[in-house]
């Protein structure tokens, strides 16, 4: 697993940080952990929500199989011609 160093952090959010961690019942290097890795998570989430914004802009189709699409063309009396 990788490491990381992050250097100067200012002393009153770190206070907030390891205040909000210990509310949390973590520990302060578990809580910063999880805002990582929520941070990375919260990419994928909007990418899939920026895909199902795009797929609802495309028309759905009228029929889902091709004897549906026969069926509705008999029924309109339009198959065969």
């Amino acid at each position: 697993m990788a490491q990381i160093l992050v250097r100067n952090i200012e002393d009153a959010a770190f206070e907030r940080v390891k205040a909000k961690a210990g509310s949390a019942g973590k520990s302060t290097e578990a809580y910063v952990r999880a805002l990582i890795e929520g941070a990375a998570r919260s990419d994928l989430t909007e990418a899939v929500a920026e895909l199902d914004r795009l797929r609802a802009l495309t028309p759905r189709p009228v029929a889902d199989s091709s004897s549906d699409i026969i069926r509705v063309l008999r029924d309109n009396g339009r198959a065969g011609r």
